[in-house]
């Protein structure tokens, strides 16, 4: 197949029994993302083998999605490129689909000599690739879950971007997490074992520019146990264990602190066990909605409409008087005060109206 200009996906059908190939994103909030796409493709190609190559840190993720037949998490380094590009080619695939935007995403499908390579143009990698699709996003303002439909040769109208079913929550994380939320229910002053419980995940891998104040969360979730009597679940990796206590201190007696004590499944699991999670524009805030679990999402300058959670009854919380940016530093004073413009008292009401329902 020689290299093309065109803006619209390879139309050649992949046949039963062929390898299709992708190159995941890099973040897990952004993989979220695509899952849409990818599960609508292989609705429409049930027979078509699909591989996820992924950082190591994501293989655990994508383990969870019924969409993805295999795994390959890929090894770091210039010398990891070439080992994963051996891999690859072992695998024959007839077809590689890179998301990610970078040069070396597009490098290792090439050095295996893959047939057909599809990704997004920029980054000096035209070369790379065989065929550069435009997303959606270049025509206008769209969620990015919409992005990626282009890449397969999926029409978004004809296939809408839902969750539901596109994650397995495996059933001994959900058995491990149900006994582990019993178990903290006895320690709790007169909370009953089986909730409600509020998930509270204060973190956000993209820095401090996506993150809400820990004293908000605390007072926000103070409030909450305060007028529902909710238990309070703090989650998220072992770097926000200096906001989960803030936040347990807020509410000792209500709140369990299990923060860097779950995997990826087990987080899964603590969602689809909360009747409601708050928490940044972040992984876990994509994770808890493709969980089935009803979010309550605080953004600072980051557009809810292009990134916001898929699915309906979830609650955005946003600056008054912001329009939403695509890309801001990591650290910025301007999202910092966005983000403390928000305040708990707001972010508790939107929690207790999805604690009621």
């Amino acid at each position: 197949m020689s290299a093309s200009r065109a803006s619209a996906p390879c139309a050649e059908p992949l046949p039963a029994g062929a390898t299709l190939w992708v190159r995941g994103v890099n973040w897990l909030g952004d993989s979220v993302m695509t899952l849409p796409a990818l599960a609508a493709f292989k609705q429409a190609h049930p027979g078509v083998r699909l591989v996820m190559a992924c950082r190591p840190a994501l293989a655990g993720f994508w383990a969870l999605c019924p969409c993805v037949d295999a795994v390959q998490a890929l090894p770091p380094g210039l010398a990891g490129d070439w080992r994963a590009a051996a891999e690859l080619g072992r695998l024959k695939a007839r077809r590689a689909v890179v998301l990610p935007n970078s040069f070396r995403s597009a490098w290792v499908p090439f050095l295996a000599r893959v047939p057909q390579r599809l990704g997004f143009p920029g980054h000096a990698r035209r070369f790379l690739l065989t065929q550069a699709v435009h997303p959606l996003s270049y025509s206008g303002s769209v969620h990015q879950a919409l992005d990626y439909y282009a890449l397969f040769g999926i029409s978004p109208a004809a296939v809408p971007p839902v969750l539901d079913g596109l994650l397995r929550v495996p059933g001994e994380a959900l058995a491990r997490m149900t006994g582990r939320l019993g178990q903290a229910a006895k320690a709790l002053s007169g909370f009953p074992a089986g909730g409600p419980w509020l998930a509270v995940a204060p973190g956000a891998a993209r820095g401090g520019s996506k993150r809400w104040p820990a004293a908000h969360f605390a007072a926000a979730a103070a409030i909450a146990v305060r007028e529902s009597g909710c238990g309070v679940i703090v989650c998220g990796t072992a770097a926000e264990r200096g906001a989960a206590a803030e936040i347990a201190a807020a509410a000792p007696r209500a709140t369990v602190d299990l923060t860097g004590e779950t995997s990826l499944a087990e987080l899964a699991a603590l969602f689809r066990l909360s009747r409601a999670v708050l928490c940044n524009d972040s992984g876990p805030m994509h994770v808890a909605a493709a969980a089935g679990a009803p979010v309550a999402a605080v953004f600072g300058l980051t557009d809810p409409g292009r990134t916001g959670p898929l699915g309906r009854g979830h609650v955005i919380l946003s600056p008054k008087g912001v329009s939403g940016k695509v890309d801001i530093a990591r650290e910025s004073a301007e999202a910092a005060a966005a983000l403390e413009s928000i305040r708990p008292a707001e972010a508790a009401a939107a929690v207790m109206k999805l604690l009621a329902v």
